[in-house]
């Protein structure tokens, strides 16, 4: 059976944040043609996609994120170029494991995020670096292995949730997202009306905060915005107790 290796490492450095550059490509072996960015016109118009490309991953990015990834495995870079070429997407799941290992076929939680590249490039030792930035959730109907050890997925595509100005309960998750931002430097990009909006808020605090995949995927399950937001207090109350 073949063998799904672990080798996209997320970048959490500020340092990490990438140039945007175009480089033009004559061979198999570069990445894209002209390439500055994949840029999706109109949401997807089928609720189901077959056979989507999923990384399995310890961090999740949620619609609207932004999540840097260390691309090492060739056949991780095949998909990038394939998506790159095509202006397409992949998926981003969580591992069920509490860490990735490369060893043994990844198993992953069935709610994942839809993301596109929004910028690539190279590092000081030559290893190819792509931003992505979450597109919109779905859940994993079911996932097989291709021949070169790639993870796909039949999935479906999950409608956005309504947004709804974030109740006043809630402002002190506000002030924790607030700090845990700073360091994440220029990656996310947000204005002070963001952390009145739940939807926004939600998501934010999913990727930002210290939590087990579970936890994390426990969270993407719940729909409505102001009922992760209560998850989320609950979750930080347990946390400093």
């Amino acid at each position: 059976m073949p063998k799904t290796n672990i080798s996209l490492q997320a970048c959490n450095r500020s340092s990490d944040v990438l140039r945007t550059t175009t480089i033009a490509t004559n061979t198999s072996n570069q990445i894209g043609s002209s390439y500055t960015g994949a840029v999706i016109s109109a949401p997807y118009r089928n609720h189901q996609v077959a056979d989507l490309p999923l990384l399995p991953l310890t961090r999740v990015v949620m619609p609207g994120g932004r999540l840097p990834l260390r691309v090492i495995e060739p056949r991780e870079i095949d998909m990038v170029r394939e998506c790159l070429k095509n202006q397409s997407n992949f998926g981003v799941c969580l591992i069920t494991n509490d860490k990735e290992i490369d060893s043994t076929p990844a198993t992953v939680f069935p709610y994942g995020t839809l993301v596109k590249i929004t910028d690539w490039d190279t590092d000081d030792n030559n290893l190819l670096i792509i931003v992505t930035q979450g597109v919109q959730k779905f859940r994993t109907i079911n996932t097989t292995v291709n021949p070169n050890g790639m993870l796909l997925g039949d999935v479906e595509l999950l409608p956005p949730p309504q947004d709804i100005t974030m109740p006043a309960q809630y402002s002190d998750l506000a002030d924790l997202l607030r700090q845990a931002m700073q360091n994440l430097g220029p990656l996310v990009d947000y204005t002070a009306a963001d952390f009145k909006e739940s939807v926004w808020m939600s998501n934010r605090l999913i990727e930002a905060l210290p939590m087990s995949p579970k936890a994390r995927h426990a969270l993407m399950i719940i729909e409505s915005p102001i009922e992760q937001l209560h998850a989320l207090q609950k979750f930080i109350n347990n946390w400093q107790v």
